[in-house]
C-alpha cells in the first residue's frame, strides 16, 4: 500500500516534491535475457538469468543550489546502495541493492547569487 513516498535511499526518504512525477519509471523484477537464438527450424529460444532486476528511472525537478547539495547527498554513493521503492506492479514496497548511474548535472541559469539546475535524469539498477 502506498505510504506517501516513492523512494528511500539508504533509509532516507527522497521527498516527492523533487521528483517530476510524470517521469517516474519503475520496471520491477525484469527478467534478463542471457542468450537468445533461432534454431535451424526458425524456432526462437532464449535463456533467462535466474536473478530478476528492477530498474528505476526518474527526473529531478529544476532546483536551486541550496536544494542541490541536499539532493546530491542521495546520489554520491554509486554502488551497493540500499533502496526501498514503491513497486507499481504489486502496490507494495520492495527493497534491493542498487547501482546509481553517473548523474550529469546541467546548470540552467544564475540569478541573484543563486545557481539553478535544470531537470536531471537519475537511473538506478538493481544488482
Amino acid at each position: 500500500m502506498y505510504d506517501g513516498y516513492l523512494l528511500k535511499i539508504n533509509g532516507v526518504t527522497l521527498p516527492n516534491r523533487y521528483i517530476d512525477r510524470s517521469s517516474w519509471r519503475c520496471t520491477p523484477q525484469a527478467k534478463r535475457v542471457v542468450d537468445s537464438f533461432y534454431d535451424v527450424e526458425g524456432v526462437y529460444h532464449e535463456y533467462l538469468a535466474d536473478h530478476q532486476r528492477t530498474t528505476i528511472q526518474f527526473t529531478l525537478n529544476e532546483h536551486k543550489d541550496a536544494d542541490h547539495a541536499y539532493l546530491n547527498g542521495f546520489l554520491t554513493q554509486k554502488t551497493n546502495v540500499a533502496v526501498e521503492y514503491y513497486n507499481d506492479s504489486t502496490g507494495t514496497y520492495a527493497t534491493g541493492t542498487f547501482r546509481i548511474a553517473d548523474v550529469e548535472y546541467k546548470q540552467k541559469k544564475t540569478f541573484d547569487s543563486t545557481v539553478w539546475y535544470d531537470k536531471t535524469t537519475v537511473k538506478l539498477t538493481e544488482y
